[in-house]
């Protein structure tokens, strides 16, 4: 997000590797979807999935600590194999 906004001003990028935790939970979540399986990779369906409690979104630290959240979530389910299961559970802000 830094290089995204930071890098036409500075001319420089960061040396930190970038990670997509939307991607992630694509892989973990629609990796063997269907054809015309409706996708949905809103962080709050993302954080709803993985029971990670919704903070005050758009502010910096807690969208730094729920984004957090979800890459150790989801880099734990990656690393033991496991996806989520192919029913789907309403919204609870629906």
């Amino acid at each position: 997000m830094i290089d995204k906004n930071v890098l036409r001003l500075i001319q420089i990028e960061l040396p930190n590797k970038m990670i997509e935790v939307s991607e992630m939970y694509y892989e973990r979540r629609y990796g063997n979807a269907q054809p015309g399986e409706q996708i949905d990779l809103s962080f709050v369906r993302m954080l709803h999935e993985l029971g990670i409690p919704m903070l005050d979104q758009h502010d910096a630290l807690n969208d730094a600590i729920m984004t957090a959240e979800a890459y150790i979530a989801l880099k734990d389910m990656r690393e033991r194999g496991v996806r989520f299961s192919r029913k789907r559970e309403p919204r609870s802000d629906a």
